[in-house]
């Protein structure tokens, strides 16, 4: 049977509410802009666990983790000035609903996520006597990948003391880090250097915002789709390590061939769906982590970058070439911190405030898929757990695998995620539910493995 908790919450210690209200750093305004019905700007991810979870105490140990990242229970309305800002959402608290393991998730009133009228997570428990899974929810504008995972690091680690356990163990968080982020990220304008992001700007607009990409084509028939929609395998370890030797052998990263491995299989796709190839570039954005190491103890936020690298269809089928393409151009983006550029751009144009939203929703492809490498989600936690076999545990349950995908945006219509845990790499992959189902979900994840397995060394029969 499913229920929802709603317990009152205690009111919030004294330094959280001196946070509130706080003004929306670039990246948050951005993503709130990005946020339309059709397609929500809210992101999934999901824990794979064996053991159950006794519920007093993973209630408890919500509790206690939602009271260290204040803008977990935040919600976007009017500050000072009158600009958007975030402001404390009361007593009000995520969305906690437990079911048995196959019980389906439904999220209440559909997919979206109201940020201006509810707080931005929403979390399922599905278990049975052995196992378990936990799906969360969230909107984007709360937090990023890594934000999200050092929350959960101290809801494991609050929900290990629960249990007796002596060897787990949260680090320090320091809030006031969450005032300072909008000047953070906005440094560059706000300092002065008007010239430089101007010309950010620009390039933005001329790279990314008016030249348009070729979308995943769509099915002729469309399966059904449902939530949270997402397709997953893990590679065994063994399959794993001969890709990290692929790369390895190649002088380039592993990102860097699961990079080029999804231009080729984006090209095969719409070569097999549409009657004549677009003279559109294919073109992927990669979310970037802009923390620096002053800012380890920030709670969940966002502290996200985008970058864009395209590629034209024909430059696809010469995959040396296209590797060694792909791996110059990363290892310029990260000695350019490109990434910056792209804050520094969305920050000039807060002068214009509608300018964004008519770039954002005008019906244009600005990048034919999403890929985001989370590397291993338990070092992006600020918490010291016992290991089980290399895996996470906590009071009893231990986590096999981490999984999930980025928002879908309009007109880009396939997500990818990469997670290594256990040293076992679990890829993800949803579709835009609007244009595809579940079913060509899985066609593109099979197509992507195909492309991946092709590098591998081949198996005696």
């Amino acid at each position: 049977m499913t229920s929802i908790t709603e317990e009152p919450a205690a009111s919030p210690p004294a330094r959280k509410q001196r946070l509130f209200p706080a003004h929306l750093a670039p990246i948050d305004k951005f993503l709130l802009d990005d946020d339309i019905p059709r397609y929500p700007m809210t992101y999934v991810i999901q824990l794979d666990c064996e053991g159950a979870f006794d519920r007093d105490d993973f209630e408890a140990a919500l509790d206690g983790a939602i009271e260290r990242h204040p803008y977990l229970t935040a919600k976007i309305g009017p500050g000072k000035r009158g600009m958007l800002s975030w402001i404390d959402g009361g007593a009000d608290r995520p969305l906690l609903d437990w079911g048995g393991y196959d019980d389906p998730i439904v999220p209440p009133g559909g997919e979206p996520i109201d940020i201006r009228n509810e707080i931005g997570l929403r979390l399922w428990v599905r278990q049975d006597e052995r196992r378990s899974k936990l799906v969360f929810q969230w909107h984007h504008s709360v937090t990023d990948g890594t934000g999200a995972f050092r929350f959960m690091g101290d809801l494991f680690v609050l929900y290990d003391q629960s249990k007796g356990g002596k060897k787990s163990k949260m680090l320090t968080l320091d809030p006031t880090l969450l005032r300072e982020r909008r000047g953070r990220m906005a440094r560059a304008y706000t300092a002065g250097n008007k010239r430089a992001v101007r010309a950010e700007l620009w390039n933005q607009l001329r790279e990314v915002f008016t030249r348009w990409a070729a979308p995943l084509a769509p099915r002729a028939d469309k399966s059904a789709a449902s939530f949270p929609g997402v397709m997953i395998h893990t590679l065994p370890k063994d399959e794993t390590a001969q890709l990290r030797a692929v790369a390895d052998k190649a002088h380039v990263m592993l990102n860097d061939l699961l990079l080029e491995r999804l231009f080729q299989s984006l090209a095969v796709w719409n070569s097999m769906h549409v009657r004549r190839t677009s003279k559109r570039p294919l073109r992927v954005m990669m979310p970037t982590d802009l923390r620096e190491s002053s800012e380890t103890e920030m709670p969940a936020a966002n502290m996200v970058g985008y970058t864009f690298i395209s590629r034209k269809a024909e430059e696809c089928t010469d995959s040396d070439a296209l590797l060694r393409s792909i791996a110059n151009e990363t290892d310029q983006i990260k000695h350019s911190q490109r990434g910056k550029g792209f804050i520094d751009a969305i920050t000039a144009s807060e002068v214009v405030p509608w300018a964004i939203p008519l770039l954002l929703h005008r019906g244009w492809c600005l990048a034919t898929a999403v890929l985001t490498n989370n590397g291993d989600p338990a070092r992006r936690m600020n918490a010291r757990l016992p290991r089980d076999g290399g895996r996470l545990a906590s009071g009893g349950v231990v986590v096999t695998r981490f999984s999930g995908v980025p928002p879908l945006r309009e007109r880009t219509n396939v997500v990818l995620s990469a997670m290594t845990y256990a040293k076992e790499l679990t890829l993800s992959v949803r579709c835009s539910p609007q244009e595809f189902g579940d079913e060509e979900s899985q066609q593109f994840l099979d197509l992507y493995l195909a492309k991946l397995r092709e590098l591998l060394p081949q198996q005696p029969e």
